[in-house]
């Protein structure tokens, strides 16, 4: 990665992010009925797996983890993320494997049909950075009836870049295709189910999204012939690095895991 795509992937990375809401102002964390964990990065299952424990030392109660993944990569879908959760000693009787979803509006949508019979209930989502701005104006938008709170993964842009989604891919090219598309697509979606992300005063971010999108965004409204061949390229691409650097993925993996597995060992006795 060169330095100046690294420059404006940190400015949009930067803009993509909310901060948590899940703690009161002593820092004692909210009595949420659930906890989501979805989307195409397993650290979001990491981070459910402590919210769970922390809720049920504070209060001797027993939230559900809802896991929403994205079954186009076997390392996001949503048994996956279920899987991250019981590894990190969340029972069984505690996770529920839901639809696997595509995007924020499908997430949404699933969560709402899922809790149609219980409006009172609070949900926490375990969101990665460059997730919670468009995850968090999709749920205003379509679903301002849910009692939501977020809890963000703090994190580098290095950080999620060799973790994000199977991790290392590609030279850190797959969050890269993300963060570069994103924006667009809020756009592309707000009248129908997103608010719009707004960034008109902000002319350094500006330049970097015009510069990202360029020489990475995946989506597009109107796809020429030229940008289909290069999706299918990209698509073909990731799939060879998944199946090459598998066994490292999940070494990377188990590695991030680690120091929160031992903070939730010296709360717990593992059943």
């Amino acid at each position: 990665m060169n330095k100046f795509t690294r420059e404006d992937a940190l400015i949009v990375f930067n803009l993509l992010c909310i901060k948590s809401n899940c703690y009161d102002e002593n820092g004692r964390i909210i009595k949420a009925n659930y906890i989501v964990t979805s989307g195409d990065d397993l650290t979001s299952a990491i981070y459910a797996a402590k919210l769970y424990f922390e809720i049920k030392q504070e209060y001797n109660f027993e939230p559900i983890l809802l896991c929403i993944g994205d079954d186009r990569l076997d390392m996001s879908s949503s048994t996956s993320l279920d899987y991250i959760c019981r590894a990190l000693y969340v029972p069984y009787k505690s996770t529920r494997i839901l639809k696997n979803s595509k995007n924020n509006d499908e997430t949404i949508s699933i969560i709402t049909n899922f809790l149609k019979n219980q409006p009172t209930s609070k949900i926490i989502w375990s969101v990665t950075k460059v997730d919670s701005l468009a995850l968090n104006f999709t749920q205003k938008k379509q679903a301002p009836q849910l009692k939501s709170f977020y809890y963000v993964i703090e994190e580098s842009f290095d950080t999620c870049q060799k973790l994000f989604n199977g991790q290392r891919l590609l030279g850190g090219k797959l969050l890269l295709y993300k963060i570069a598309s994103i924006l667009s697509k809020c756009d592309l979606n707000a009248d129908n189910y997103q608010s719009v992300l707004k960034f008109e005063n902000n002319i350094s971010a500006l330049k970097a999204i015009r510069y990202l999108e360029k020489n990475f965004r995946l989506f597009m409204p109107k796809r020429s012939l030229q940008h289909y061949f290069k999706s299918v390229l990209q698509e073909a691409e990731l799939k060879v690095a998944i199946l090459y650097f598998k066994y490292k993925m999940n070494m990377d993996l188990e590695a991030y895991m680690l120091p929160i597995e031992r903070k939730i060992q010296r709360t717990i006795k593992p059943s």
